[in-house]
């Protein structure tokens, strides 16, 4: 399977997005049991997700995965498109949503981009 998520090692007290995830389709429900397969390691089980409305199906308020509930909170933002995955024990990973329908190209480049700190990022500038 491609890589279509991309996390960074640590997130800076500076930073708010912890990488980022390019889905196959609009249809979050249909998408999430991949992308929480993916972060499991780092996160354990996902007990809620918080997702920017735009750009997606409509979407229920929960949803059934791997034999537990997942709340599904829906917000409005202006903010770039991106995801909130909450665990059991409160630690959550922000992610930014590259567009299903973003070329191949453009959605490689955010995803290497994605992966590299801050402070990183800023000492090569």
């Amino acid at each position: 399977m491609e890589n279509r998520l991309q996390l960074k090692p640590h997130r800076s007290v500076s930073e708010h997005i912890d990488g980022a995830w390019w889905p196959r389709t609009t249809n979050l429900v249909g998408e999430l049991p991949d992308l929480l397969t993916s972060v499991s390691k780092r996160l354990g089980p996902v007990v809620m997700v918080g997702y920017r409305r735009n750009g997606w199906e409509e979407t229920p308020a929960s949803t059934e995965l791997g034999g537990h509930t997942v709340e599904l909170l829906g917000f409005t933002s202006d903010e770039p498109a991106s995801v909130i995955l909450i665990g059991a024990d409160g630690h959550h990973l922000t992610l930014h949503v590259i567009r299903p329908d973003a070329g191949e190209e453009i959605a490689r480049k955010a995803l290497e981009q994605a992966a590299i700190p801050a402070e990183i990022g800023r000492a090569h500038v």
